[in-house]
């Protein structure tokens, strides 16, 4: 009995040692087939997964070579030569993030240099001074990543890890300028609107001619100091509205002043603090403070998983009518793959206090806002006031896009969507969405859907605009 045992025991050793041999060999079928014996005998011995996955990386099987890495991972998560194998095949992916999270369990990579391109500004090079000779961690890559994003100074950059002497890397940021044609261009792709784009630098702006919706919004953003990550926000607003809330047309003005500070703490905390004061032709002369956090809950990049939690807080005064206030939450799960993207949105606010026109929470198809709820006019007429409103609501957005055209630096994307919102009632809306990427950092939405309580088809067209009115700033 106790020679049987011993036999039992010796032989996933020998299906581990013929599955080495064969493989030095290069007979891989033979290989495999010692490999998977042995794991049949031994599945919880993790040395069976790593030579397996090796097999499948040598017949370009990077998937299943992943799948392989993972199980191994689970059965012994302190394998240095998993991770770092994990490392490498999601780094050849182009998938630096995941890259980074496998490799800083192996105590890698070490960066040896920094490579920007000639005309960075200050700025971008006080983010990324990495010093030299030490290990790059994913959490520094990904708050490096966030306060370039911030900083806004390219049409699209990425950062990359490029293998240098030994076994160090080299930190390259790839960036595409913004070309002289993009300023004419942007004032022109707004034409369709009645609309006037302007975006250079620190600088954005636009201006709407459109009857019953006269607009003029500009901003500034300014690095505050040498500290990297934090910035300066001020914006001007002015609106020249006809609404109709059923009872016949009036017109509406508002002015608003905004200041706020910023800060990009890291790649998962991001908060600002302001105010803003506003007038308007119906309730007066109002001054609020605000405060609003973003951070990330969750981020598993080798599946392309996050979720995102937002909040936002105000409080302060309308003069003659007195205090107002409102809280807004809301939670993003996305998950981004190479050719799709499918996501969940749920966000949902209440204001307290007096509540002037500009104060309401408006859902439906609107270009002033991102309370999007497709296929649900925003408008009437080209007038505002018969869209969903209230002092609270709850919103919910669904989608998946799966790209269908690939064609240079031009993509277009296509999927269904799902809308539902309260307000004074509940709505919801079905139907196709469609994203058009012509060049880097420009994409137009479209959408064609059913209002399903209405039971009436919409279609709607939206140019995300770089610097505009962040969500919640009304």
């Amino acid at each position: 009995m106790t020679e049987w045992l011993l036999l039992l025991a010796l032989l996933p050793e020998r299906f581990l040692a013929c599955g080495l041999e064969q493989a030095r060999a290069d007979n891989r079928a033979a290989a495999q087939a010692c490999l998977e014996a042995g794991l049949r005998i031994a599945p919880h011995d993790p040395r069976f997964l790593r030579e397996l996955a090796g097999l499948a990386f040598l017949r370009e099987d990077p998937a299943e070579a992943k799948r392989l890495l993972h199980r191994a991972a689970r059965l012994d998560p302190a394998d240095s030569y998993t991770q770092d194998f994990l490392g490498t095949l999601y780094f050849l992916d182009g998938n630096t993030l995941a890259a980074l999270k496998f490799w800083n369990r192996a105590g890698k990579p070490r960066v040896d240099s920094v490579s920007l391109p000639a005309s960075a500004p200050l700025s971008v090079r006080r983010v990324l001074a990495f010093p030299p000779g030490q290990s790059l961690h994913r959490d520094d890559y990904a708050t490096a990543a966030a306060r370039l994003a911030a900083l806004d100074v390219y049409a699209a950059e990425r950062l990359t890890l490029a293998a240098s002497a030994g076994e160090g890397f080299s930190l390259r940021l790839a960036a595409v300028e913004r070309p002289a044609w993009a300023l004419p261009v942007g004032l022109a792709s707004g034409l369709p609107y009645r609309t006037l784009y302007a975006h250079h630098g620190p600088a954005s702006a636009f201006y709407r001619w459109r009857p019953h919706l006269r607009r003029g919004w500009a901003s500034w953003t300014v690095p505050w100091g040498a500290s990297p990550g934090r910035f300066w926000h001020a914006s001007f607003d002015h609106r020249d509205e006809t609404w109709n809330q059923g009872a016949g047309d009036f017109p509406f003005r508002f002015w608003q002043s905004a200041i706020e500070m910023a800060t990009v703490a890291s790649g998962r905390l991001t908060w600002t603090l302001g105010a803003h004061a506003a007038r308007r032709t119906a309730g007066g002369f109002s001054l609020l403070e605000h405060t609003s956090l973003r951070t990330r809950l969750l981020h598993l990049p080798e599946r392309g998983l996050r979720l995102d939690w937002t909040a936002r807080g105000e409080a302060g005064r309308l003069f003659g009518s007195g205090a107002m206030g409102g809280v807004e939450s809301g939670l993003a799960l996305v998950r981004r793959q190479p050719r799709s993207a499918a996501s969940l949105h749920l966000r949902t606010g209440r204001r307290f206090g007096p509540i002037p026109l500009d104060r309401l929470y408006l859902l439906g198809m609107d270009r002033d806002h991102d309370l999007r709820l497709r296929a649900v006019p925003g408008l009437a007429d080209g007038r505002k006031g018969q869209a969903p409103a209230g002092r609270a609501f709850a919103l919910v957005n669904a989608g998946f896009e799966r790209t269908v055209l690939r064609a240079g630096l031009t993509r277009i994307s296509l999927g269904p969507f799902f809308d539902t919102g309260y307000t004074d009632r509940w709505y919801a809306a079905t139907g196709l969405a469609a994203g058009v990427e012509p060049l880097p950092g420009v994409r137009i939405n479209l959408s064609y859907g059913w209002d399903l309580r209405t039971r009436r088809p919409a279609f709607f067209a939206e140019q995300p605009f770089p610097g505009g009115p962040a969500p919640f700033r009304r």
